[in-house]
């Protein structure tokens, strides 16, 4: 019995630890896909010679696209066909990402969109992106632990991303 308590305690004590490591896990690992796809933006407007968004959500209740099944979405990423920064009906969704726990802390993308709910890079088939002269960056916070961040760096040139702790 008294084993049996000591593992109770102990395991007690360890699983705010846990949940905390795990959390931070499950930011970092949003921060690198959010990283990856901004990448993959980059090379799908060169590669198709189209424009493409990357739209970061400022609101929680963002509603991107009207399909309740993906909503909210904290990112967007799609083509700009008729060059407007906004996600209309024959656009193709190159990717989405959202998560209950995670929210956005820092957004200095630089170009409104969606009615100012939205912050927009723009990536075109040649030159540049249109983020600026400056880096900007992205920070993802976790909604439970909010000492758990990590920053996603757009570096103003090339649109390269870097993926730190923010902590």
């Amino acid at each position: 019995m008294v084993v049996l308590g000591v593992i109770v305690i102990l395991s007690g004590l360890a699983y705010p630890n846990i949940r905390r490591w795990k959390e931070g896990i499950s930011v970092k690992n949003f921060a690198y896909e959010f990283s990856s796809v901004a990448g993959s933006a980059v090379d799908y407007a060169r590669s198709h010679g189209v424009r493409v968004i990357v739209a970061v959500s400022v609101s929680e209740s963002q509603n991107w696209t009207g399909n309740s099944e993906i909503d909210p979405v904290i990112y967007l990423v799609f083509t700009d066909n008729n060059k407007n920064g906004t996600y209309d009906d024959g656009e193709r969704v190159l990717a989405y990402g959202s998560s209950p726990n995670i929210r956005i802390k820092t957004n200095e993308i630089g170009k409104a969109c969606f009615s100012r709910t939205g912050r927009c890079m723009v990536f075109f088939p040649v030159g540049p992106p249109n983020i600026g002269a400056v880096d900007r960056k992205v920070e993802f916070q976790s909604k439970i632990y909010n000492s758990i961040i990590y920053r996603v760096t757009f570096r103003s040139i090339t649109g390269i991303t870097e993926v730190a702790s923010g902590n």
